[in-house]
């Protein structure tokens, strides 16, 4: 399915009940697309955050297409390899300290829903702190925490319900990544 409009989180639950978002989709993104390439169960649930529109694309139509334009299969299996590199650095954060795992998160979520701006990278993605914390890995409360003392570092800031990142480079350094040039 591709998303015309709305938002929408990628979910699973584990046994505990806990919800762990693995991503966050906005207009364009696509959802679905393993599933439909091997025919299996789909892999995480998808829970829309507000009015959504989507055109669906059943499998009998889908490839038969990808075989005929593999310059299209190409662009799947590329949208592929970057959840696959996303998740496997969700799942490396997991064993950092809260402050790095936000900061990683943060600017993880801005290569994928940033807009730069005049007042620094916002993300073009409201969720709330219990959201966030299932994105990474960590309570609300904790959310909250890191998130204030990003703030106070400088390298955040709040507008409205949406975070702004005004410092990319001090994030980095506090993700415990090298600044870049």
């Amino acid at each position: 399915m591709v998303l015309l409009s709305g938002r929408i989180k990628i979910v699973n639950t584990t046994t505990d009940a806990r919800e762990v978002v693995l991503n966050f989709l906005g207009v364009g993104d696509v959802n679905g697309e393993i599933a439909v390439l091997d025919g299996k169960e789909r892999t995480a649930d998808a829970v829309a955050l507000e009015g959504c529109e989507v055109f669906i694309i059943q499998a009998r139509d889908l490839l038969p297409t990808l075989s005929m334009h593999p310059a299209a299969l190409l662009e799947v299996i590329q949208v592929l390899c970057e959840k696959l590199r996303s998740s496997s650095a969700m799942i490396e954060d997991n064993t950092l300290e809260m402050r790095s795992r936000t900061a990683r998160g943060l600017l993880r979520l801005s290569q994928q829903h940033g807009r730069k701006g005049k007042d620094g990278i916002r993300l073009n993605l409201t969720m709330t702190q219990t959201e966030l914390g299932g994105y990474l890995g960590i309570s609300r409360e904790n959310v909250s925490r890191e998130l204030g003392r990003l703030r106070d570092a400088n390298v955040i800031k709040f507008d409205g319900p949406q975070i702004v990142i005004t410092h990319e480079q001090g994030l980095l350094i506090i993700a415990g990544a090298p600044a870049q040039a």
